[in-house]
């Protein structure tokens, strides 16, 4: 029999975070994980010499979170820049910009110089709203939290720069429309991504981020293939059955997607009711390996990713080109990643991995023409649940819920559902579970429970 305070339900990014701050706060804690594998979207596959990122696709320098975990479990050297180099489609062609480059929409011609004006001046105001707010955390930006984005976005920027920058960039990174987000997700996702906040890279692991996942689990006590079947309050506590094994514990972190959570809370909240209520985004990514033989014209040479306004968009939003990423990922040949679009996905996520390949490739030979007959080998990963929604009204059900927190919690939740939906933002809820429960320790002075085996 061993004792155990805390148990910690999911072994993605959230539930690891969480677990990593309390055992460096003390804290005996195991975490139960029902797949075969950690990371839950932030996971790769390897597949003849490439590296597949299947979720989750970079980390960025403005990640305080995980940044200091990157530094904490000695990652940092495994760590490289992303090219920073991205193109949005206009007029049928692809128009670079980056962040450090303010100048690249206009020369471009993604942008006409009223439009770019536009953006010019709102961008700088908006950076001196947003530089003070928290970049990771979503309770943080209430005070824009009332309209949606696309509304936001049209009277703040206009509609040139909404449809060719704002739309895309929401659409390619959450696979939701504009007009369903919050405009506080709107505001945060144009100062972080367009520079807007200061200087930014992104980055990403050798190795994929896969390999992140696994060095962070690999200090805690994760037990793989471990399904809670059920949790139940006790006198003494919590009690979770896995399988035949009966866990006793003071803490739960329920760290799981909101669908699963919802189903293993015995007694959530009206507020947390709300909170595991929320609805996620649909996608699949096929990742597509090409020989080394194809050419890579002029358009998509030395650039990461490009995105589709809805105006050109089919069934792909988005289309990365991995060698960008550094790393070694590539193998011997060229790899290309394209990313269904939320509408197409939910349409298209039964159909076979054929079919799913067939319309990505037909779309992707516009921009890269003659890339199927070059084709060696494909992969298709399906996200039921992609990313978390945030609608109006989300960033304050956030801040009421943590503000709601009592001094002896019994549950916690934590992932992308209950703060922004995207890696750092699921992290940092991860963080915020654990600090939360050792600052409600520390005042109370809690017990310890036990793990053992039903009789």
């Amino acid at each position: 029999m061993s004792e155990v305070r805390v148990v910690v339900v999911g072994a993605g990014i959230a539930g690891l975070t969480a677990a990593l701050y309390l055992e460096a706060a003390g804290q005996h804690v195991i975490v139960l994980e029902a797949s075969g594998r950690v990371g839950g979207r932030m996971v790769s596959d390897s597949v003849d010499g490439f590296t597949i990122d299947e979720g989750a696709q970079f980390l960025s320098t403005r990640y305080p979170v995980l940044g200091e975990l990157i530094e904490r479990v000695g990652f940092a050297a495994s760590i490289v820049e992303v090219n920073p180099w991205v193109a949005v489609v206009r007029g049928g062609r692809l128009r670079r910009i980056r962040p450090d480059a303010p100048l690249s929409p206009l020369r471009s011609g993604l942008l006409r110089l009223p439009a770019y004006l536009r953006l010019a001046v709102g961008g700088m105001r908006l950076g001196r709203r947003t530089r003070a707010l928290s970049q990771n955390d979503l309770s943080a930006w209430t005070s824009y939290d009332e309209t949606d984005g696309k509304t936001w976005s049209e009277s703040y920027f206009g509609a040139e720069v909404t449809r060719f920058m704002i739309e895309p960039c929401i659409a390619s990174l959450f696979f939701q429309r504009l007009h369903d987000d919050s405009a506080a997700l709107a505001m945060h996702t144009t100062s972080l991504f367009y520079g807007l906040s200061g200087d930014v890279k992104l980055t990403a692991p050798v190795g994929g981020m896969g390999a992140l996942t696994r060095r962070l689990a690999s200090g805690l006590d994760v037990r793989l293939g471990s399904r809670v079947g059920s949790i139940s309050v006790a006198p003494t506590g919590v009690e979770l059955t896995v399988g035949a094994e009966r866990i006793s514990a003071n803490h739960v972190i329920l760290a799981a997607p909101a669908s699963a959570a919802r189903v293993l809370h015995p007694e959530p909240t009206a507020t947390e009711r709300e909170l595991l209520a929320t609805p996620y985004s649909t996608t699949a990514t096929v990742a597509i390996m090409v020989r080394r033989s194809f050419r890579l014209g002029p358009d998509v040479s030395n650039l990461y990713a490009f995105n589709l306004p809805e105006s050109d968009r089919g069934a792909v939003v988005a289309v990365t080109i991995e060698e960008a990423k550094g790393g070694g990922r590539v193998g011997n040949g060229h790899l290309f990643h394209a990313y269904l679009s939320g509408d197409a996905a939910p349409k298209m996520i039964a159909s076979s991995d054929d079919q799913i390949v067939s319309v990505v490739l037909s779309e992707l030979e516009k921009f890269l023409p003659g890339v199927s007959r070059e084709v060696f080998a494909t992969r298709v990963y399906r996200w039921k649940e992609a990313l978390a929604l945030t609608p109006p009204g989300r960033a304050r059900l956030v801040a009421q819920y943590r503000k709601s927190i009592g001094p002896a919690p019994r549950f916690l939740l934590a992932g992308d559902y209950t703060g922004m939906p995207f890696t750092e933002g699921a992290a940092e809820t991860g963080r915020w579970a654990a600090t939360t429960l050792v600052d409600r320790l520390a005042q109370w002075g809690g017990g310890v429970g036990s793990v053992a085996a039903a009789s």
